[in-house]
């Protein structure tokens, strides 16, 4: 958790941007990406995106990749 911690409140906290983002709550950004493994049993989880939401917008992860070069 603190790992996550790291990478999300605590940055948001550090740049002054906690009332947008860094946390899920109503009324911050919703960018958001949802994993097919828990990333509390094991950090690496972290790396298994499933989907992502940005602005408000869907996306399978697959096709990201490969828009970036990656095979998926």
């Amino acid at each position: 958790m603190e790992a996550i911690q790291a990478a999300t409140s605590v940055p948001a906290k550090v740049m002054g941007l906690e009332n947008e983002s860094g946390t899920i709550a109503v009324g911050k950004r919703a960018d958001v990406i949802i994993l097919d493994a828990n990333p509390l049993d094991k950090i690496s989880n972290i790396r298994s995106v499933e989907k992502v939401i940005g602005t408000g917008t869907l996306y399978e992860s697959a096709p990201l990749w490969t828009s970036v070069g990656f095979k998926s």
